[in-house]
């Protein structure tokens, strides 16, 4: 059978919006919609490589806030990999602590004031303006610290691994080797419990 250009054409747009129309079909991991208040990049979007940099902390800068999130100086740090339970937040909306929250915020003070070196590897900000990073204490990640404490939910398979596939490899391994954590996955109770502006 021979067709026409025109009938050529119809027939490629038309498959070309069939499979746009089928990929557009597929919910997300958790069959969940992202929310912009989850924490971390947008799912599956890794971060450019060449925004990635190295930082040495000066610990008299460090100032605390939850489990995953702290400031250096003026720089808000959020923790790439990790997502821990949430502390009192008014300014966020968050009028409560999570279960675990204070938890875990107090063992990153703990742990980044007993250290000898903190290292940064960051990915560039994420749409708070924070600085997303990998945080090493004394050469090892702070993400695999606290998910296998039991004080966070490894979050590479919610957002990929913003250019660091083997730092994303060892979160995945410490998180498949831990007991879960006894709180509700933290995005899962922002939603519930954070109050967001209209």
């Amino acid at each position: 059978m021979k067709f026409g250009k025109t009938t050529m054409f119809l027939l490629v747009v038309s498959g070309v919006g069939l499979f746009w129309t089928h990929c557009a079909a597929f919910p997300n991991d958790d069959n969940e919609t992202t929310q912009l208040a989850d924490a971390g990049p947008s799912p599956k979007k890794p971060a450019k490589r060449a925004q990635h940099k190295k930082l040495v902390v000066d610990k008299a800068t460090l100032k605390y806030d939850d489990g995953d999130s702290f400031k250096v100086g003026k720089l808000t740090i959020r923790v790439l990999g990790v997502d821990c339970p949430e502390i009192i937040h008014l300014d966020h909306g968050i009028s409560k602590d999570q279960p675990g929250g204070r938890e875990a915020a107090e063992f990153t003070r703990h742990l980044l004031d007993d250290s000898s070196k903190i290292v940064l590897e960051t990915a560039g900000p994420d749409h708070y303006g924070r600085t997303l990073a990998h945080v090493w204490v004394d050469g090892e990640l702070l993400s695999v610290q606290l998910i296998k404490a039991g004080l966070g939910y490894e979050t590479v398979s919610r957002y990929g691994d913003s250019g660091f596939p083997e730092y994303a490899a060892r979160i995945q391994d410490a998180a498949s080797e831990s007991p879960e954590p006894t709180f509700q996955k933290p995005w899962r109770w922002r939603r519930k419990n954070q109050v967001r502006d209209r």
